[in-house]
């Protein structure tokens, strides 16, 4: 098996990340296409709920707003840290790639089979779960023509969008051509947090396996004495652990997720009640 057949075989997630032009090896033609195409849907969705804001600005129109901008931030945010990053995503893939290539024993082999398919389960619960999500949103719109199925009233309900935004037209003679850029905006958002996501599982499993690898039980000490030192500056690296942190400011798990939350849910009822 070459570089390719591997990553094919063992990270069946690729797909995505070519679909938002992330994934370093692709054609370069679809590659710059695909980010084209995603920052115009973004930047156009991004300039609508922006301007919802300012035209329709009350306090409550900015808190209901805010949630939608910051997923809309994160989009960008997400898709072009890859981009800028693709040479050190190569160089993660082409290790990934090295590892399974190597001669190895069975008892590594499965090792690193056992760590592959935990991440295979845990994008399928991802990809359910986004499904699931996106699926929620696009049926907002079709909740008043249902409800004027099943309660009629004396008039019909007025329709409603995925999200509240303001494109400088008539809503209602516009309808379907604005709700199908919210369309594309729901895909674009549900397919970067996805390619992205996925992504890291795959590499972050690949890392636990070669962790486990050599690990306690690694006969490390069998090895040629270059071998030896390189493992002993390893294990003298590991006395400081490794955490994943934002900009070194603050560490990425999941306490700090839920203190941001705490933080973020305080601030937001302070607002709201002011």
């Amino acid at each position: 098996m070459n570089h390719d057949t591997i990553l094919d075989r063992y990270l069946k997630d690729k797909f995505y990340g070519q679909l938002i032009g992330i994934w370093p090896d692709q054609d370069r033609f679809m590659k710059y296409s695909a980010r084209l195409i995603i920052l115009v849907i973004i930047n156009i969705s991004y300039v609508a709920q922006i301007s919802q804001v300012v035209v329709f600005y009350s306090f409550d129109t900015l808190t209901d707003q805010m949630p939608f901008l910051l997923i809309g931030f994160a989009v960008l945010l997400k898709q072009y840290n890859y981009i800028l990053n693709q040479n050190k995503l190569r160089r993660l893939l082409h290790g990934i790639a090295i590892s399974w290539l190597t001669e190895r024993p069975k008892e590594e082999l499965e090792i690193l089979e056992k760590y592959t398919k935990k991440a295979l389960i845990l994008s399928m619960i991802y990809k359910a779960a986004s499904a699931i999500l996106l699926f929620m949103f696009m049926a907002l719109p079709a909740i008043p023509p249902v409800l004027d199925i099943v309660m009629p009233l004396n008039e019909s309900r007025k329709r409603i969008f995925i999200f509240p935004s303001y494109y400088f037209v008539d809503e209602e003679e516009y309808y379907y051509p604005i709700l199908a850029h919210m369309t594309m905006s729901a895909f674009v958002v549900a397919f970067v947090f996805i390619a992205c996501d996925l992504t890291l599982v795959h590499v972050v499993q690949h890392a636990c396996a070669l962790l486990v690898i050599s690990g306690c039980e690694a006969r490390w000490y069998d090895g040629s004495t270059k071998v030896q030192a390189l493992y002993i500056l390893l294990l003298r690296k590991c006395l400081s652990p490794t955490k994943l942190t934002g900009g070194g400011l603050i560490a990425l798990n999941l306490d700090s997720f839920v203190q941001i939350l705490k933080a973020s849910f305080s601030y937001y009822t302070v607002l709201k009640n002011s």
